[in-house]
């Protein structure tokens, strides 16, 4: 029974990625068509994250109290909700404009804002599937166990922006249709398949983690200091650079699904079956500053590189980066915590990560008004900085 619910509540996890994931190339296309600057697809994503957030405190708790599978339910109606005021936004209201304040406002891009805030706050399942894994796993391998639900991660990041950027060939309207459709299938699959979990297990959030009585040792916060930075430059990939693409290269959607599908495959790749190679040569620290590095020429490359078929070849450097330097660090916080601790430090990483994917991407659209390379010099300077303090940090005894 458990790995039948297993499989199922993974299943869960690959559809409930798709609302974001299906997306990321299609911003650019989205945010021109109703006039609106690029940075507008940055400030999309900052959107994004906040509302990820709080959604994620609020239904991980009240999963607790009202079951797994009827949250699940609830925040899949609510992001079938925002897809459709956003199909909406687009046929319907996108020629009345309306006067605020001196600025003309398109009815539809203010109803496009609100569809974003409706999907992506209801849409914060992902931490009830982390509290469904904990449910059904036992100490033994609840690590393997959501392990698979970050293979389920990138398997959506391979799959959905591909599947976005083909739909988007028919329309913007068609993949938004592609999205509700997926959606009101994990809406039945979960209500015809997904179990509830015999019990329940309290896996601390945020709000939880303000008010323990946790002790941060100096490395600690280092290496939490080391993941906002980091996830802060790498905002500019996340947040940044699908309109780069379209501005400097004139990727349409497609083209750009298929970046990301190469971004996806490379890390599949890498994480599955090459970085094992370079762990046997690196301890953690070393892959921490090898990652920095890495990213570091990621950056560089990307701000001076002016010809389009050179995407698809530095584009593989951020897996690369990103893929060594999630794992190095998450290995190292749990090296530095107690047992009883590690599902609480780790708890204190996400929440970082998580506010640095809110400020990220607000840096990122203000960058790109003034210069569309700016946001790749300001990334790369932070992972040049953030390389030179690993090396003196780390060898510091």
């Amino acid at each position: 029974m458990q790995k039948n619910n297993l499989s199922l509540i993974l299943v869960t996890a690959f559809l409930d990625l798709l609302g974001f994931w299906i997306f990321l190339p299609l911003f650019p296309e989205l945010i021109a068509y109703f006039w609106y600057p690029g940075s507008w697809t940055a400030y999309s994503q900052w959107i994004y994250a906040f509302w990820m957030f709080i959604g994620g405190l609020i239904f991980g708790r009240l999963s607790d109290v009202y079951g797994r599978k009827n949250i699940l339910l609830v925040t899949s109606i609510g992001n079938l909700l925002g897809y459709i005021l956003l199909y909406l936004s687009i046929h319907n209201f996108s020629n009345i404009q309306h006067s605020i304040y001196g600025f003309m406002l398109s009815a539809g891009f203010l109803m496009y804002i609100f569809s974003r805030f409706v999907a992506w706050l209801w849409g914060a399942g992902f931490s009830v599937i982390q509290a469904y894994i904990s449910d059904i796993s036992t100490p033994e391998n609840k690590t393997k166990n959501m392990g698979l639900v970050g293979a389920m991660f990138w398997l959506g990041f391979l799959v959905w922006p591909m599947i976005g950027g083909m739909l988007s060939v028919f329309g913007i309207s068609t993949a938004v249709l592609g999205c509700i459709v997926v959606i009101l299938i994990n809406i039945v699959f979960i209500w015809l398949f997904l179990k509830e979990p015999e019990k329940h297990v309290h896996i601390e959030d945020a709000v939880d983690i303000i008010h323990s009585t946790f002790r941060f040792s100096r490395k600690v916060v280092l290496l939490l200091g080391l993941s906002f930075f980091a996830f802060i430059a790498f905002s500019t990939i996340q947040a940044g650079s699908n309109q780069y693409y379209a501005d400097m290269f004139h990727f349409n959607s497609t083209t750009i699904g298929y970046v990301m599908g190469i971004v996806g495959t490379t890390s599949i790749i890498y994480q599955g079956f090459l970085i094992k190679h370079i762990r046997a040569h690196l301890n953690e620290q070393k892959m921490i500053q090898f990652s920095l590095i890495v990213l570091s020429i990621a950056f560089l490359l990307f701000a001076i590189n002016p010809y389009a078929y050179l995407v698809f070849c530095i584009v593989p450097l951020f897996s690369i980066g990103m893929g060594s330097f999630n794992p190095s660090l998450s290995s190292l916080l749990a090296s530095n915590a107690d047992r009883k601790d590690i599902w609480k430090i780790m708890g204190y990483n996400t929440a970082v990560t998580s506010i640095a994917g809110i400020i990220g991407p607000f840096i990122i659209g203000n960058l790109y008004l003034y210069n569309i390379h700016f946001p790749f010099w300001f990334s790369l300077a932070i992972c040049i900085i953030l390389a030179i303090c690993s090396i003196f940090a780390f060898d510091r005894k």
